[in-house]
């Protein structure tokens, strides 16, 4: 704090402004772990199941669920690989300025961006997809 005020200090906002950076870079990474995990776990799942005795009397519903686990799975990674090469083209457009920041109006940031949410969503729909098929067999 600074004398006779009740706001932080410059520094002390900076540290506090990079910590909380550090900590959305270490949850966005792990975030990204876990559907890239749980993706492949779908794909794994559906090739399973579809390979198995047991699909063969699946119910229409239960077999409509099952390409839900699988496509989802599949969208996810898709997403992921998607994110990834558009961060690329963000992070070097940026280093090309001389100011060195994103272009947040740019095609690729905003693929990013896109496909960074839409990852979550698919996976979350996937695996919540993955427990109905679970709880009709």
């Amino acid at each position: 704090m600074t004398e006779n005020s009740s706001r932080p200090a410059e520094d002390e906002l900076e540290a506090k402004r990079k910590r909380r950076f550090d900590f959305k870079e270490k949850v966005t990474t792990k975030i990204s772990d876990i559907v890239r995990f749980i993706g492949l776990g779908l794909i794994a799942v559906f090739y399973t199941i579809k390979n198995g005795a047991a699909y063969k009397g699946f119910s229409p519903a239960q077999y409509l669920i099952l390409y839900i686990v699988g496509i989802s799975g599949v969208i996810s990674i898709f997403l992921d690989y998607i994110q990834y090469n558009a961060n690329y083209y963000s992070v070097d457009t940026a280093l090309k300025k001389e100011n060195l920041n994103y272009e947040k109006e740019s095609f690729s940031y905003r693929t990013a961006e896109f496909a960074f949410r839409w990852k979550r969503h698919v996976t979350t729909f996937g695996a919540a997809a993955l427990i109905v098929l679970v709880l009709l067999t």
